[in-house]
């Protein structure tokens, strides 16, 4: 496992302070799959790149069988969406024991 840079460890901060159900919601999933690769995040993630708004996403996400308050989260969605370098993408976490 590489180490963790200063823009990883920032952007799991910002999620972990903005968003806490949404982190809590990660944790329960890795939880539930008792240890098998779940990718709860990547999911999302991908989900979240097909959707324009908040309101598509939630869609999205509950035809996929996810229901939680965070997925109206407009700012949510942003961060979500946002271009990043590879190594700062938010389904990284769980590999690096965040969540």
């Amino acid at each position: 496992m590489r180490p963790r840079s200063p823009e990883q460890i920032g952007r799991w901060i910002v999620v972990i302070v903005r968003w806490p159900q949404f982190v809590r919601w990660l944790q329960s999933q890795r939880e539930e799959s008792a240890g098998l690769d779940d990718h709860a995040a990547a999911r999302v993630m991908a989900l979240a790149a097909e959707s324009q708004t908040a309101q598509a996403l939630q869609t999205r996400l509950n035809d996929a069988g996810i229901q939680a308050a965070w997925t109206a989260e407009l700012e949510l969605l942003e961060f979500l969406r946002a271009d990043v370098h590879p190594d700062l993408k938010l389904d990284l976490a769980s590999a690096h024991g965040l969540w």
